[in-house]
């Protein structure tokens, strides 16, 4: 039994020490406004950071990857990431 509370005091005290960082992600996402979802929405080479949070996104979301035909061999479907964060990103509630 000691060892169990010994790693939950260990839990909570790493708790504690990222709440600041959780606070600040949340005030920056407030700030977040349609036009920004837009404009990121329309890029037709968007960065790759840019490609991964929105990986990260839909992953979160549970999302499902679409397939879309490779440039270089149409015959073939691929995992598309950008493609699926484009339609969620569309969706009404989103944000």
């Amino acid at each position: 039994m000691m060892e169990a509370q010994k790693q939950e005091i260990e839990c909570k005290n790493e708790l504690a020490k990222s709440e600041p960082f959780i606070e600040q992600a949340e005030k920056a996402l407030n700030t977040i406004k349609p036009s920004h979802i837009n404009e990121i929405k329309a890029l037709q080479k968007p960065p790759l950071p840019v490609r991964t949070v929105l990986h990260a996104v839909c992953v979160m979301f549970q999302k499902p990857v679409e397939r879309t035909p490779k440039k270089d061999n149409p015959k073939y479907l691929e995992d598309n990431w950008w493609y699926t964060g484009q339609k969620f990103m569309g969706e009404k509630d989103f944000i």
